[in-house]
């Protein structure tokens, strides 16, 4: 006779015994659409992502919408071009473009490092493809003698709220180029935004020093506009040797 004692709040049950469990298919999961909260959420991240598009785009970030099922942590991708269109020159020694892969973060508290490290899996992820121009060929086959030169990838994290410290940290630890920066939302802007509305929205914008390494002309500095209620807005802008990016044409 074997004797087993039962702890408190659990009971012993039949050899043999297979509980029923209610198992939900592929096909179900994917009919899932969520509640109406986790719809609303969903909707003002994918808002917020194509808004952070528009906004990059006003300072020569040439970038396509990738966030959907299975993006692998990527919400853009594209290019950001640093010189002026007729000064691009395909066998400069410096690149006059650079492959980004963005990542977009909607949320009410601030960016945390486990996005940093993310983001870092994900760069550490592409990095093989940093030797061919594959974003810029792909948009622009015309390129295609891009393809056969070395085309850095800067990994660029975006978010409404700022970061903490300890993703400040992360993100100067990593040995992958990064950019951070913090981009008003949508609601922020009038009805019909202007360009300069759109660039009021850059809010904040860091590199760390392996993507110095790359940008070694890049600048940022702060600005401050008045709205049409003769609000002072602060806000960012970029420049690259001296020339603001937002006037850059494509070649």
């Amino acid at each position: 006779f074997f004797f087993r004692m039962v702890p408190a709040g659990f009971r012993l049950v039949p050899r043999g015994f297979r509980p029923t469990v209610v198992i939900r298919s592929y096909s179900s999961r994917r009919e899932y659409r969520g509640t109406p909260h986790e719809k609303e959420y969903l909707q003002r991240g994918l808002d917020y992502e194509f808004h952070c598009i528009k906004v990059l785009r006003e300072f020569s970030f040439h970038a396509r919408h990738k966030g959907s099922l299975g993006d692998k942590g990527i919400d853009f991708q594209g290019f950001w071009q640093v010189v002026q269109g007729d000064q691009f020159d395909h066998l400069s020694k410096e690149p006059h473009m650079y492959n980004i892969i963005g990542q977009c973060k909607h949320e009410r508290t601030q960016c945390r490092s486990v996005y940093i490290k993310e983001l870092e899996g994900v760069l550490s992820r592409w990095r093989h493809k940093q030797h061919h121009g594959s974003f810029i060929t792909n948009q622009y086959p015309e390129r295609m003698q891009l393809a056969t030169k070395m085309i850095p990838i800067i990994g660029l994290i975006v978010n409404t709220s700022g970061y903490t410290q300890r993703a400040i940290d992360a993100f100067e630890k990593t040995h992958n180029p990064m950019i951070m920066a913090v981009i008003r939302p949508a609601n922020w802007l009038p009805e019909e935004p202007t360009s300069e509305h759109l660039k009021s929205c850059l809010l904040y914008w860091r590199a760390n020093e392996p993507a110095m390494k790359y940008l070694p002309g890049m600048s940022s500095k702060r600005v401050t506009t008045e709205d049409s209620t003769g609000t002072i807005v602060p806000s960012v802008r970029l420049s690259y040797n001296d020339l603001d990016v937002s006037s850059f044409e494509l070649p």
